[in-house]
């Protein structure tokens, strides 16, 4: 593999800035890795027929080479995060939620619990804990829930890993940024750096940190695997800013709503009390090059207005500003809004773990 086809196979993961070094270093080391070859000691006419058979594989794997060079083949879409081995319907699942604190009173034992996304009814968890779970604090509360391991997590939903057994936190302060593991109960420092920062997306390629070096500095992004630790500056897809396009209205507001697993950054374009003026949520695969998840106008009855979200293998949920909505949308199926029954008045809901 030369190293433009190398490239392009990166820059799809990771936009056109330096690949993380782990990451260049395990796909080299793949490629360039040979498999073993089984040597014969019985006759010298075998031995010569290999030599001829090698030759002629040679030959037929250079005119092999070139024929993909110039023929490239494309990547395969990055799988989606949390993947299932059963297929879920969003529309058939249940969801866990939160209730966001400010939205509504509420007891501390209901503040967590699912969504029957067919039905709309919301059951709080009075079990829920999150205890011997690190980190271990008197402020550790139950925040998401993993249905891979059948509990509660003291992290947000985005600081979980696509398979849902592990999850990333960062000690307040100062950036230590810790793995736990589920699974064996190991709690792990993999990675240090000074200032301060947080866990922005645990994604298919790795964990996204927000950094700011010093008080005054501009924030960094950083990809850093959780496996071995190695990290590396990153600038995500969109992440700073989009390209503006000439049908956009003029003056309007924006606000990023946050960083999707596969490290797309979504926008939310709005008129402030304008009703009838435009809105729409999209995220951006090239420059000027957008998916919408919403378009319309504001007062239109859609009632969007994108607070957190999360991505699961169904697409992605999100919660609602001021209503008592969840919203799903995905590619294939496009926007849902999941009405929620079952709560205090008032009450808005955050997405806290993929549906199952």
């Amino acid at each position: 593999m030369d190293e433009n086809r190398f490239r392009s196979l990166m820059r799809g993961a990771i936009g056109d800035e330096a690949m993380s070094p782990w990451l260049a270093d395990a796909v080299r080391t793949r490629v360039a890795t040979a498999r073993p070859v089984v040597t014969s000691r019985r006759w010298i006419v075998l031995v010569a027929a290999a030599l001829v058979a090698v030759l002629v594989a040679g030959i037929a794997g250079q005119r092999l080479l070139l024929q993909r060079q110039s023929n490239p083949i494309v990547p395969a879409a990055t799988p989606r995060p949390h993947a299932s081995p059963t297929p879920v319907d969003p529309f058939s699942c249940r969801l866990p939620v939160a209730i966001d604190p400010w939205s509504a009173p509420v007891d501390y034992q209901l503040r967590v619990g699912f969504l029957d996304t067919r039905t709309g009814k919301y059951t709080g968890d009075r079990s829920a804990s999150v205890a011997g779970l690190a980190p271990l604090s008197s402020q550790s509360r139950p925040t998401s829930y993993s249905p891979a391991a059948k509990r509660w997590l003291p992290v947000a939903a985005r600081n979980v890993s696509p398979d849902g057994l592990r999850y990333a936190w960062t000690d307040p302060s100062t950036l230590h940024l810790h793995v736990y593991d589920l699974a064996s109960g190991t709690d792990r420092l993999i990675w240090s750096h000074a200032g301060a920062g947080g866990v922005m997306v645990w994604g298919g390629a790795g964990i996204y940190v927000a950094l700011n070096p010093t008080t005054d500095s501009q924030t960094q992004t950083w990809l850093v695997d959780p496996d071995t630790g190695r990290a590396a500056q990153v600038i995500p897809k969109s992440h700073f800013s989009f390209t503006p396009l000439a049908t956009d209205p003029l003056n309007t507001g924006f606000r990023s709503v946050g960083l999707d697993a596969n490290g797309h950054m979504i926008w939310w374009l709005y008129f402030a009390d304008q009703r009838g003026s435009p809105q729409s949520a999209f995220y951006e695969m090239a420059p000027g090059q957008r998916v919408y998840i919403y378009r319309g106008t504001q007062g239109d009855g859609t009632g969007f207005d994108p607070g957190s979200f999360i991505d699961d293998a169904t697409g992605k949920w999100f919660s609602a500003l001021t209503y008592p909505y969840i919203w799903h949308w995905s590619q294939q199926s496009g926007l849902h809004k999941i009405s929620a029954a079952g709560a205090p008045r008032g009450a808005t809901f955050m997405p806290a773990g993929s549906c199952f």
